[in-house]
């Protein structure tokens, strides 16, 4: 018994850190349309119009 809980245990913190750093990586966290366009943003950066920015572009200014 337990260790089918051990087994249950490993396998969702393997998928957990595959969608952890799949997450981070991609730009595609939101998509929404924006003045007729599509934009799709991520935790580094954003794009629309097909060109895609930093977040920390307007950092400071």
């Amino acid at each position: 018994m337990m260790h089918s809980f051990m087994g249950g245990g490993l396998f969702c913190a393997i998928v957990g850190n595959i969608l952890l750093v799949v997450s981070t990586a991609t730009d595609y966290w939101m998509q929404y349309r924006l003045s007729g366009s599509f934009a799709h943003q991520g935790l580094w950066r954003y794009c629309m119009s097909g060109k895609c920015y930093m977040q920390t572009d307007s950092i400071g200014k």
